[in-house]
């Protein structure tokens, strides 16, 4: 048995094939493991609630040094969350994307009690530092998981769902905010509440089966075939049957399948044999491929190209990374200057917040009808989707003092949430555009830098929530609006879902 062979077996049942109901094999994986990756939302955006009764009891009420503090700490969240990804992914290489994947679903749980029972500010900072690490992994490795038991065809819609789903759980932060606060909790109790919510990413995770393609390059076959059969057969997500009985059309295909065919991938983090492992911060990623299905060419149909051209759409790609990061996550941090018109009560906070993710929603189905288009470019899409998010916060500022001042702060958040739109679309198709622009000899090291320039955006991202409105409005937006050009002008123009290509 073979990569191949195995993306036969699943192309016949693969989510969505000829318009059907979403196959079993792909589906369940992608449920079962949408808690592992969506969950970490809370913990990532907890700073939006938690801070300030972390600056009024530990760092003796909220001044500008303990804004500076926590902004810090956050950012520092971020800056653990890239090479402990890194780590992690090469981890699970050797022991298995499962182990990893629980691995880090415990330990964040344990790291939010952790903070949550924190008696001083240097426990508490600890213990959110190496919560990115936790994070980290439990995005990447889920995702690596679910990519790994669906087929490269469906990579797109994979991603949007999971997208989707990791919206809904940040909106949801609002309201679990908002009723803490209702029954008079304080921090520490929003904090251990989201801890324990963390559980059930490890129920859920626990359910899913091994990678099939992480067992075929660790040279397990027989593993790999048993794993297989029990979701083609069996449809049973918790049962890890011995069974080596496959059913006769797997059997003829497994037999016909030619050996040569897709090859061995090796993966980002090593490991070998006929794994591709999408490192980085756990969303979007090369890809397996299957040889004769859509696949990336030399850049886009550009040839080979010389080593200058390959820098300049490395440090391109690597900005479209940066401005989609800072703008995606900066806008959700910012969530307390109402979308750029001051300072609100803690009821209208909520309101934005969850307003600002919800926003995320439309942006995926927009990210994922773009590219899916026929005559769409993903250069085209993504620069306009980023150009479009940086002009709505830049144009904020001179429009808010045209219209009256009570329908200043309206104006302000409508435009931010347009911005957030338009972010979560370029959020999607930035990290789909790795695999369109470099060939498959590059890719790997591709999605390696794009990720270095996105942690280097959230580490800035928390940063937003302490600068003022102006600042952000211009700052992020002219940025965007410059690297869009950029990215508009210097990258190849790379191709949609729905053009196919060879691969190499």
């Amino acid at each position: 048995m073979d990569e191949a062979a195995l993306d036969a077996a699943l192309g016949r049942q693969r989510l969505g094939r000829h318009g059907c109901l979403p196959g079993l094999p792909t589906l369940v994986p992608t449920l079962l493991l949408m808690p592992v990756y969506a969950l970490p939302a809370l913990l990532i955006l907890s700073p939006v609630f938690v801070d300030d009764g972390v600056a009024e009891e530990l760092l003796g009420g909220a001044t500008a040094e303990a804004k500076f503090k926590l902004a810090s700490v956050s950012s520092a969240f971020f800056a653990v969350w890239g090479p402990a990804t890194l780590a992690v992914s090469a981890l699970s290489d050797r022991v298995g994307r499962k182990p990893a994947m629980l691995g880090c679903a415990a330990a964040s749980s344990a790291l939010s009690f952790g903070c949550a029972a924190a008696p001083s500010f240097a426990v508490y900072a600890a213990c959110r530092a190496c919560l990115g690490g936790a994070v980290g992994g439990m995005g990447a490795i889920s995702y690596l998981l679910a990519t790994e038991w669906s087929v490269r065809a469906d990579a797109l819609l994979l991603t949007t769902a999971l997208m989707c789903g990791w919206s809904l759980v940040a909106a949801g932060l609002a309201p679990l905010a908002a009723a803490s606060s209702a029954r008079g909790g304080d921090w520490r109790d929003l904090q251990l509440t989201i801890s324990l919510i963390q559980l059930a990413a490890i129920a859920t995770g626990g359910l899913a089966l091994e990678s099939p393609r992480y067992l075929l390059a660790r040279r397990r076959e027989a593993r790999a075939q048993a794993v297989l059969s029990v979701a083609l057969n069996d449809r049973c997500p918790t049962a890890l049957s011995c069974c080596s009985e496959l059913e006769p059309a797997l059997l003829e295909t497994l037999a016909t399948a030619a050996p040569a065919a897709g090859g061995a991938r090796s993966g980002e983090g090593g490991g070998g044999g006929a794994v591709v492992s999408q490192g980085g911060d756990g969303q979007g990623g090369c890809g397996h491929r299957r040889a004769g299905e859509g696949s990336v060419d030399h850049a886009g149909g550009g040839g080979g190209g010389s080593d200058a051209s390959w820098c300049l759409r490395f440090v391109v790609m690597g900005l479209c990374w940066l401005a989609v990061s800072v703008l995606y996550y900066g806008l959700d941090f910012a969530t307390s200057h109402s979308g750029g018109g001051g300072s609100t009560s803690s009821d209208s906070k909520f309101t934005h917040f969850a307003l600002t993710c919800l926003a995320d929603l439309p942006g995926s189905l927009l990210a994922y009808a773009l590219a899916a288009a026929p005559r769409v470019g993903r250069r085209a899409a993504t620069a306009l989707t980023i150009g479009a998010a940086g002009g709505c916060l830049l144009v904020t500022p001179a429009l808010v003092p045209l219209v009256p001042a009570a329908a200043g702060p309206g104006l302000a958040l409508s435009l931010s949430l347009a911005g957030k739109f338009a972010a979560s679309a370029g959020f999607v198709l930035a990290y789909l555009l790795p695999a369109d622009i470099f060939p498959t000899s590059l890719c790997g090291l591709a999605i390696g830098v794009a990720n270095v320039f996105a942690r280097l955006g959230t580490m800035l991202a928390p940063l937003c929530a302490s600068a003022p409105p102006f600042v952000v409005q211009v700052g992020l937006g002219g940025t965007a609006v410059v690297i869009a050009a950029f990215a508009m002008v210097l990258l190849p123009a790379g191709r949609s879902a729905a053009t196919p290509a060879a691969d190499v």
